[in-house]
């Protein structure tokens, strides 16, 4: 028998022989044990709740609706002290499509105590989902605005039943699903074969990175915590400087309407091409590869398709002109 198996084998003997004598000496303290270990692993494998759902949207390729599912999920791990870091695990972008028209959905795990904290009050909440969205952009690269709308009154968008297999889209298989809901009816049921085989069943399981929590760990390396409830940590090295700028806001006069004029200060950058720039509705975003990243909510909504953009090279600045929608 090959050396894993036997000690596995032993590992389960002590266990069971551990239980024996505590079963003997200590009846109740037994039955507690036995009651609150099969109450965690049933919590511990049950599939992730829906909690919230919050609206946003792609800023690019295209602008496209994306509905963020938050979801309470056991698995995810909770902050060990109230200044600790949270944890956040988001599955795959996903299309969907209702009487409205198509839209694209994606699952985004927390803790549920961390979401019960954050329900009591409206600012950790808000700051829940920015790190959700931050999430989002930083790790799974996707071109998000940082805006949001919470769907009052729906909290999940799309086909519920994925939460099951939370990591995996809709086309994956339910086998798996099928053999571990059929273990889990077992639980109440222990015996030194089926702990042999749950022993088994969780060394399988962490050798398989599709059953593994995705943790975000990230750092906001610019500015303090608003709160002491959520705080992004990481690698401050990968950040990129946050450029200068100004914004101001120009009235109509006999030739232009009123608009918005932001200037941004961009040292070390030779070229417009250097630039990526997204001139949305609500925000700008700007991107120069290894050296700048901007992000700015607009005062007032602006008609990006009016908009221009000149670079001036010997004060190495970026000047974007606006007109806002008229009321």
């Amino acid at each position: 028998m090959a050396t894993g198996e036997d000690d596995m084998i032993k590992q389960a003997q002590t266990i069971w022989s551990m239980l024996d004598e505590l079963a003997d000496s200590n009846p109740d303290g037994y039955q507690k044990f036995i009651e609150k270990n099969l109450s965690k692993g049933k919590a511990e494998t049950e599939a992730a709740k829906p909690w919230m759902c919050v609206k946003t949207r792609f800023l690019k390729p295209k602008k496209e609706t994306l509905y963020m599912n938050i979801c309470s999920w056991a698995r995810i791990p909770k902050p060990k002290t109230s200044t600790d870091p949270i944890a956040v695990s988001a599955g795959p972008v996903e299309d969907e499509e209702d009487e409205t028209g198509p839209y694209k959905v994606v699952r985004v795990a927390v803790n549920p105590d961390v979401l019960a904290e954050c329900a009591k009050n409206a600012e950790e909440q808000d700051l829940l989902i920015d790190l959700a969205i931050k999430y989002l952009k930083e790790q799974k690269k996707l071109h998000l605005s940082q805006n949001f709308q919470i769907c009052q009154n729906v909290k999940f968008k799309g086909d519920a039943s994925n939460l099951k297999n939370f990591f995996n889209t809709k086309q994956k298989s339910d086998q798996k699903e099928d053999e571990r809901d059929k273990r889990m009816e077992n639980l109440s049921k222990l015996t030194p074969d089926s702990l042999l085989s749950r022993l088994r069943v969780s060394d399988d399981q962490s050798e398989s990175s599709n059953n593994k929590p995705e943790v975000s760990l990230q750092l906001n390396g610019n500015e303090k915590p608003k709160s002491g409830l959520i705080e992004e940590i990481g690698n401050s090295d990968e950040k990129l400087n946050c450029p200068e700028f100004e914004v101001l806001m120009r009235e109509a006069d006999g030739k232009r309407c009123r608009r918005c004029v932001v200037r941004i200060s961009l040292p070390d950058v030779q070229s417009v091409q250097e630039c990526e720039l997204n001139i949305a509705e609500e925000e700008i975003s700007l991107l120069v590869p290894l050296k700048y990243e901007f992000h700015l909510p607009l005062p007032e909504a602006v008609l990006e398709d009016d908009s221009s953009a000149k670079f001036n090279s010997k004060t190495s600045s970026l000047t974007l002109t606006m007109p806002t929608k008229q009321l």
